[in-house]
């Protein structure tokens, strides 16, 4: 799953209207006692896209989190490598596998599907945790598809029937054990 950021960017159709900047977000471990993640971010322009890796991801950093009243553990996409890969040259994706993409702020955020062999539900969710919108990237497609807001700070992937499967729409809170979304990660 490649990703592009749009800041002050704007998307006509299938053609970029300007370049989108990409973000390097780095993550690193709180002391325990905290149970949150550290996003560190500085927005890079740059014509060249963010660095992917040509294999799947492996060994990610995972979190547990609520969406709506079902528990998902979701992989963690934190840096800005793993923010371009995401999905990326896996085989097929888990009725049950997830991955969250935290931003480094709130944004209008696009993604699409780059090397990504299998449909992707994605939903776009704003700073407080609740889903904004859904959509569904369909494989090996690299239209961008960007969010209807600007105020997006996590993107949400699971399988594409999984918002369905689970009755989970638009409106819906995405929390961790010790609270709100937005409390899990801690943003210099």
């Amino acid at each position: 799953m490649l990703f592009a950021l749009l800041a002050g960017a704007t998307w006509m159709g299938c053609e970029k209207a300007a370049t989108p900047s990409p973000v390097t977000t780095l993550a690193t471990p709180l002391p325990a006692a905290s149970n949150a993640v550290r996003v560190s971010s500085s927005i890079i322009r740059s014509e060249a896209p963010p660095p992917y890796q040509s294999r799947p991801l492996t060994n990610l950093q995972t979190m547990k989190l609520w969406v709506g009243a079902h528990e998902v553990t979701a992989q963690l996409a934190m840096s800005s490598t793993e923010m371009a890969t995401g999905m990326m040259h896996r085989e097929k994706i888990d009725p049950e596998e997830a991955m969250l993409f935290p931003l480094p702020r709130p944004m209008q955020a696009s993604f699409y599907n780059r090397n990504v062999h299998f449909d992707l539900g994605v939903a776009y969710v704003d700073s407080e945790g609740v889903i904004q919108e859904i959509i569904t990237l369909k494989k090996e497609d690299e239209t961008p598809r960007p969010s209807q807001s600007s105020r997006i700070q996590f993107v949400f992937e699971v399988a594409p029937d999984w918002f369905q499967r689970k009755g989970v729409g638009v409106g819906t809170e995405i929390r961790t054990p010790h609270g709100p979304l937005r409390q899990a990660f801690t943003y210099k």
